[in-house]
């Protein structure tokens, strides 16, 4: 796929993986379709990005279990700062509990571990076309 020739930004993104190779991995994927990518290993960190970001985040890509804190929390301390944030989870585990608790109207997208990059990608576009007006990146 080849970017998109929009005069538009591009999405940004914020990754957060505590495996470096995984969220080595995304970023490249992502930035190969001209999404403005972030990135961090610690949720802590992250939360301090979304703090401190001139510009828009649009969608946040957490794995679920991660050392000092879950994916959910951070999830949710990013949502009280960019409350139009849209999430995607990653995780290597069967997280079905998660989907129960799910709050009501709230959606939940999820990437199961592993996956394959276009899958990935094909998931960002999918949830980045509403909250962009349709134009996403890497389309032709």
């Amino acid at each position: 796929m080849s970017p998109s020739p929009s005069s538009r930004t591009p999405p940004t993104i914020l990754v957060v993986d505590d495996e470096p190779q995984i969220q080595a991995l995304v970023c490249k994927a992502l930035a190969q379709l001209n999404y403005t990518v972030l990135s961090s290993r610690h949720a802590v960190q992250a939360i301090q990005l979304c703090t401190h970001r001139q510009g828009p985040i649009h969608l946040l890509i957490t794995d679920i279990l991660m050392p000092s804190m879950h994916g959910r929390e951070l999830a949710s301390q990013v949502r009280a700062l960019i409350p139009d944030i849209r999430v995607l989870y990653m995780t290597g585990f069967d997280d079905g509990h998660l989907l129960n608790r799910v709050a009501p109207g709230e959606e939940l997208a999820m990437l199961r571990k592993p996956f394959k990059m276009d899958e990935l990608l094909k998931t960002v576009q999918q949830i980045l076309a509403p909250s962009i007006g349709g134009t996403r990146a890497g389309e032709s």
